[in-house]
């Protein structure tokens, strides 16, 4: 299941943000709380490199500095949108512990849909990222004896 490719590591990072909202949906006090937000932030830290990494990889070598700035602008406008999200959720589901579970089910079923796919992508299969040609050895032939 767990690679050396970052996209094998997705759906176990969707997993663990999923058990971790889980545990904050469900938690009777602040020990289950913090329990439930540690689990949630491994998870976390292990998918921003990841996605990072998998992101970066489609990118020439030389596009990679533009790359990372967008991707970290894009990352920070989420961070400054998701508390938005999260209210508009409390206000449908009509509390914040159910919009936590809410995010425990979109987190649970991402994990599933990432599992799936990745599965179904065989290695074999996969096309070599932008710019990871790899070189053909150039082998000198042996010139008959006597030939110079």
């Amino acid at each position: 299941m767990l690679g050396p490719r970052p996209l094998s590591w997705l759906p176990f990072a969707f997993g663990l943000c999923a058990l971790g909202f889980a545990v904050l949906w469900i938690a009777p006090n602040p020990v289950v709380l913090t329990a439930g937000a540690v689990i949630n932030c491994l998870g976390g830290g292990i998918m921003l490199p990841s996605l990072l990494t998998l992101d970066l990889s489609k990118l020439e070598y030389t596009d990679r500095g533009r790359g990372t700035g967008l991707w970290i602008g894009c990352f920070c406008l989420g961070q400054f949108i998701c508390p938005l999200v999260v209210l508009a959720l409390t206000a449908a589901v009509g509390s914040l512990p159910n919009a936590v579970g809410v995010l425990a089910l979109a987190g649970a079923l991402g994990a599933t849909g990432l599992g799936a796919a990745v599965r179904r992508r065989s290695p074999a299969a996969a096309p070599a990222p932008a710019g990871r040609t790899v070189p053909t050895p150039v082998v000198a032939e042996a010139s008959p004896a006597g030939e110079s």
